[in-house]
């Protein structure tokens, strides 16, 4: 094949067949042919303009097609497998008692970052070809041995090596991608973003029938192994089949990017490749070794030396240098070398650190969010929130088609889609947490479903065109860099922010201890209660009352046991639909019988954590027969401890003991009226001086940090002896040695708050023994602060946020 090309497209003429190398080829077919990457050696350049030219005249043939489904497989699994762990989350959840599962996402993210760190730069050391294979292996052998997982630790591992995987799916299969497919078609990288929200459609498609068919029910209180297979199914079938893709690569046999031989100085290789590629497209090129020898002899002759330079790129030293060289001061410094320039890096910063952290925290806790908003709503199936998943993943589709069209319309554009785009993501956002209905909660997730994917879809696109060449790599390597780091620390929030006793149905105005003054009283309210009063609100504002049927707990005046429902005063839903607000807001509503007016003799501050911390402990007290006679023992002195101590001293108890980990506390409990109290950090021989001493212990520890010695505590009982845990530790379990019970003929309760009547008896008993909380009121603006003071365990001993 010999070609003359014409010169006016030039300004000289390259004879493919005799050798000559043209010497400027930013204009080949319209098409600058030049390396991209700026700052590589020159012989490497004049090769790579000649190789683009061949791959260009080689054109889109079957093996460069078979190439773009190949790499749309990365696109695929990288989305495939994040929402396959987003779909597990709420079984594995169940049947391992995680309180905080955002955990499992922090694990995948860990994975992730190093991952697409990693492999671009291994790719560089050992090849395209191995990387491009080696990190669906890996995904599909995390998905398979991890489905066996016998707890959250072994799942979370898993699920970092899936991340350690596919995290170099997109920048190795991009890279393959342009070194492959002429110039002429690389417009189609931007297409390949429809495998990536395929890849969330299928991932929901797999798991609904599996998860919904073979799960513990939602809301179950206990989910074993065998009753909870549906994630593990999921997660053999995710395994599977991204196993099929890794197959379906190695029976392609691909080779190594001509490119990558290039760059390794390996010529003769590189043009084997193009020729096996043209053979396999049943068709030929005209490029051979010739060429670049010839580029080679120039060069030498240029500069004197009868030996052709050194071939580019070649050891590993250089390699390093070429990766880290992105990021060198000078370049990124470049980023912002114009006030023009400046602002778009700013805003491309901001865009890829918002929807880093921003698509994880919806999409990796969405199947949760619909649980919880079926749960709240009284109609929720593992099957409705699976197919609604399944739905809203299958509305994403359609995006990236969308967004090829407007882009290049003249009157949206990038700038026109992508405005729009970020408008209705939030918008629809914010409709989502209004919605009351299950085709509003399904319509609502539908439409950020499509826009968030037509943001994603366009960044990724308009990202690489925003930047001059030059400083090109520098900017994807950095905005790539934020985007994962802030996608890690987006689980990391949730995890650590992430109530223990689950997700909240946002929105909602806490505060579970209110005081206030009578503003409007119902024509049916009880009590007497009347506009002016000065009333109380405790932590829970209604039970069933036994209006829908027999309800023992109720009955029996146990209403914070209600079966039927038990409403806390925030973040729940009444009988009438409303959902629950709390005492943050100027106005609070509730059922009267679980509002109390206030004795004058008690102040606000005081009144106000009597409603919880106060009722938690002189209810269990009260019950248990504490009073003269009794040997009491309060364990923690905290918010609840202080009250305990409090209370038993008031109820006529003859010895109260308080017992703590360290002595710095004994003045405070001393104070309070504790007789003993008893250091167990400081003192060795604790549980041996005060064995069998106690008839009733109180225990009030709600943090899982502290290892609770619970056979050392029961040892401080008598026989008969009863221990109440009225504490609720993070991780909702304690060990205990059931020797430590049956030797000692011992009982173990547990008890939650307190019903009404004892509020009104609480509140007498205080009027009566004069009892004063210790409090420290703060101004409600000020309760951010309080909020972080209270976790640092400065509180003394209740905070009261006052109006």
């Amino acid at each position: 094949m010999a070609t003359a090309i014409d010169k006016a497209a030039f300004g000289q003429t390259l004879s493919h067949e005799n050798g000559t190398v043209m010497n400027d080829a930013q204009n080949y077919h319209g098409i600058d042919t030049r390396a991209i990457t700026s700052g590589v050696d020159e012989v490497y350049e004049r090769k790579v303009a000649i190789m683009n030219q061949a791959l260009i005249d080689l054109g889109m043939g079957s093996f460069q097609w078979n190439i773009f489904a190949m790499t749309g497989f990365g696109w695929f699994v990288d989305n495939f497998w994040m929402q396959a762990i987003t779909i597990i989350s709420p079984p594995v959840r169940n049947e391992f008692h995680v309180q905080r599962i955002a955990f499992l996402t922090v694990a995948k993210y860990a994975g992730l970052v190093v991952g697409s760190t990693l492999w671009p730069m291994t790719a560089d050391f050992i090849g395209r070809r191995f990387a491009f294979n080696a990190t669906l292996l890996l995904s599909s052998v995390g998905g398979l041995v991890g489905a066996g997982s016998p707890n959250f630790v072994a799942i979370a591992t898993f699920c970092a090596v899936i991340g350690l995987g596919t995290g170099g799916n997109q920048p190795v299969d991009s890279a393959i991608f342009l070194e492959f497919i002429p110039a002429t078609h690389q417009y189609l990288l931007t297409m390949q973003s429809a495998f990536w929200f395929v890849g969330q459609a299928v991932a929901a498609l797999i798991g609904w029938p599996l998860i919904a068919n073979f799960s513990c029910p939602s809301g179950s209180k206990v989910c074993n192994y065998q009753d909870n297979l549906g994630w593990r199914y999921a997660y053999w079938t995710f395994g599977g089949l991204t196993l099929v893709m890794f197959l379906l690569r190695l029976l392609f046999k691909m080779y190594e990017t001509p490119k990558y031989l290039l760059g390794k100085g390996l010529d003769s290789q590189a043009i084997e490749v193009v020729q096996k590629i043209a053979k396999r497209n049943k068709t030929t090129t005209w490029l051979t070794i010739s060429h670049f020898e010839t580029v080679d002899a120039e060069l030498a002759a240029r500069v004197g030396d009868s030996e052709p330079s050194a071939p580019p790129n070649t050891d590993s030293r250089s390699i390093v240098k070429k990766n880290l060289n992105k990021f060198k001061p000078e370049k990124i410094r470049s980023l912002f070398s114009s006030p023009r320039l400046a602002l778009s890096t700013a805003l491309m910063l901001f865009l890829w650190c918002s929807i880093g952290m921003a698509y994880p925290l919806y999409n990796s806790f969405i199947p949760i969010y619909l649980e919880n908003k079926g749960v709240s709503q009284g109609h929720s199936s593992l099957s409705t929130t699976y197919r609604n998943y399944a739905i809203q993943a299958v509305c994403g589709i359609p995006a990236s088609i969308l967004g090829g069209f407007t882009v290049d319309m003249k009157v949206m554009g990038r700038k026109g889609t992508g405005s729009l785009a970020c408008i209705c993501t939030g918008l629809f956002l914010f409709l989502f947490t209004r919605a009351n209905s299950p085709a509003a909660v399904l319509g609502f997730t539908c439409s950020i479903a499509f826009f968030q994917n037509l943001v994603y879809g366009l960044l990724y696109s308009y990202t690489p065109e925003l930047f001059p060449a030059p400083i090109r790599g520098t900017a994807n390597g950095l905005v790539a860099m934020f985007n994962r780091m802030s996608g890690l620390m987006a689980p990391i929030i949730a995890a650590t922010n992430t109530p223990p006793y689950g997700p909240t149905d946002y929105p909602v105005c806490v505060g579970h201890e209110i005081i206030g003054t009578v503003v409007r009283v119902g024509s049916r309210a009880e009590g007497g209660l009347k506009i002016g009063d000065r009333v109380g609100l405790g932590p829970q504002s209604d039970s069933c009352l036994g209006r829908f049927g027999d309800c023992e707990a109720c009955a029996s005046g146990m209403e914070q046991y209600c079966t039927v429902r038990h409403v806390p005063t925030y973040g729940g839903v009444h009988f009438t639909g409303d959902k629950s607000q709390g005492g943050y807001a100027l106005y609070s509503r509730a059922p009267s019988h679980f509002v109390f007016k206030i004795p004058d003799e008690i102040p606000s501050e005081h009144a106000a954590p009597m409603l919880c911390a106060g009722l938690t402990t002189y209810s269990p007290l009260k019950r248990n027969g504490c009073g003269p006679g009794k040997k009491v023992g309060i364990i923690g002195l905290g918010g609840l401890g202080h009250f305990a101590v409090l209370w038993a001293k008031a109820l006529g108890a003859d010895k109260v003991v308080a017992i703590s980990r360290k002595a710095s506390k004994s003045a405070d409990a001393l104070s309070l009226g504790a007789d003993v109290y008893v250091a167990t950090d400081d003192d060795p021989e604790w549980a041996r001086d005060y064995a069998r001493s106690i008839d009733l212990i109180l225990c009030t520890i709600s943090s899982s940090r502290y290892d609770m010695p619970m056979d050392q505590y029961l040892s401080l009982l008598r026989t008969g002896g009863v221990f109440i845990q009225v504490g609720n530790p993070d991780d909702g379990v304690f060990k205990l040695a059931a020797p430590s019970l049956i030797l000692s003929g011992t009982s173990l309760q547990g008890s939650l708050i307190g019903p009404p009547a004892d509020i009104r008896e609480m509140f007498q008993l205080a009027v009566d023994k004069k009892v004063k909380p210790w409090v420290e009121v703060r101004p409600m603006k000020n309760a951010n602060q309080a909020l972080v003071n209270m976790a640092k365990g400065m509180a003394k001993y209740r905070y009261v946020l006052e109006n």
